[in-house]
């Protein structure tokens, strides 16, 4: 049996906002994104909010990072500015204030420098996972056994918690953001 796709309840709406800056039109935008422009519509208007995977493909479309699109925009990736949850030399975390409204569980997270962190513990159990690499040029990542590279400005979801690992082969610290929705739909 198929399990349904899990969606999150509120998310973010800069999507009209974005757009609108930048000059583009609902038919073009749903163009460069692979949707109908229908959709596109429903979305922005608040009528369907759409798997987390069709905003990332939007972001992409727009050119602008999943924290401006999310609305993370004010948050300084560098130094945090939330509640600490986890600090010392290999990994902090933080819980960040999200938007007002969003619906979203929002942390910061930083490993150090040729360090790998087991990030398991932080996952909110029966919750989807998008994990953003804001700061880094890569990193390396292992959800159960199986074994993934990701780029500065690359994203992975896991659509339920599962054993995580990440490490850093680098000589700086990376910097991930993990959105999760506070309910599902």
């Amino acid at each position: 049996m198929r399990r349904p796709k899990q969606k999150m309840e509120h998310v973010p709406s800069r999507l009209r906002e974005i757009r609108k800056a930048q000059g583009k039109s609902v038919v073009g935008l749903a163009h460069d994104a692979g949707l109908h422009p229908e959709h596109l519509r429903s979305i922005e208007s608040g009528r369907v909010t759409g798997h987390v995977s069709i905003h990332m493909r939007l972001a992409k479309a727009l050119g602008v990072s999943l924290d401006e699109y999310f609305g993370f925009g004010a948050v300084d990736l560098l130094t945090g500015g939330g509640e600490i949850l986890k600090s010392d030399p290999h990994l902090t975390v933080e819980k960040l204030a999200s938007p007002q409204d969003a619906g979203l569980r929002v942390h910061r997270i930083q490993i150090g420098p040729h360090k790998t962190s087991d990030l398991t513990h932080y996952l909110a159990p029966e919750k989807p996972s998008l994990f953003y690499l804001a700061q880094g040029a890569e990193a390396n990542v292992r959800v159960f056994e199986k074994a993934y590279s990701i780029a500065w400005g690359e994203h992975f979801w896991l659509p339920r918690p599962a054993k995580l690992r990440i490490e850093n082969p680098g000589t700086l610290p990376l910097i991930f953001l993990l959105i999760q929705p506070e309910k599902l739909s």
